[in-house]
């Protein structure tokens, strides 16, 4: 099912004194490993996104961070702290011509410096929220390069759950920031993966919500 996830994981008895069987101390660096997330998938230049990072420790444990944002000319960009277990978010507009890397210090003082995903010259981003009313706000954005090939044309947005699609609807883009109502009646509690597919048929972004 692809839905699940299956390893085979090998168990050996630590006081087992087989001669296969060597016993070696290691000490692992407790240093911070950051990844990020930007959301819709990708980021475009020129385009307000929302960054989510998470941070874990040498056990793979998530542990909290506080680090800064930088570009390539060396410019800090912002700071950002992580609220939970590690996990934060930070808001970011990627410079075309710009790569970005951050650093990253933990509360045991180790340092870390991690890159950023490279941003794309053309494309869409998208933002999902929901209401106080229960409705879907969705939020979907491009750059000046990308409008003229999207503008007025119309592009599915799909939901689906469990990878069964449950509701597919038609949008269409007519500025560089263009918000969307949907209900979400007709939809299952939990979570929803919300698809931009373009005018091929190909996934643009995508954005899990619950």
């Amino acid at each position: 099912d692809p839905l699940f996830f299956y390893k085979e994981i090998l168990i050996i008895n630590p006081f087992d004194e087989g001669k296969d069987l060597v016993k070696e101390i290691r000490y692992a660096e407790n240093k911070p490993e950051i990844s990020f997330f930007p959301e819709g998938g990708s980021l475009v230049d020129n385009v307000q996104s929302i960054i989510a990072f998470k941070a874990v420790n040498s056990d793979g444990k998530g542990c909290d961070i506080s680090g800064d944002l930088y570009s390539s000319s060396g410019e800090i960009i912002t700071s950002f702290k992580s609220t939970h277990l590690g996990m934060g978010y930070f808001i970011f507009t990627p410079i075309t011509g710009l790569s970005y890397y951050a650093t990253g210090k933990s509360n045991y003082g180790s340092l870390s410096k991690a890159d950023l995903p490279k941003s794309f010259p053309t494309g869409l981003t998208i933002s999902v929220s929901i209401t106080l009313d229960r409705k879907l706000l969705l939020t979907v954005n491009t750059n000046e390069k990308t409008l003229p090939s999207v503008i007025n044309r119309e592009l599915n947005l799909g939901f689906s759950s469990r990878n069964l699609f449950m509701l597919t609807t038609k949008i269409k883009i007519n500025s560089l920031i263009n918000n969307f109502i949907i209900p979400i009646d007709e939809l299952p509690e939990g979570v929803i993966r919300v698809t931009l597919e373009g005018i091929e048929g190909l996934p643009l972004c995508e954005r899990l919500v619950y």
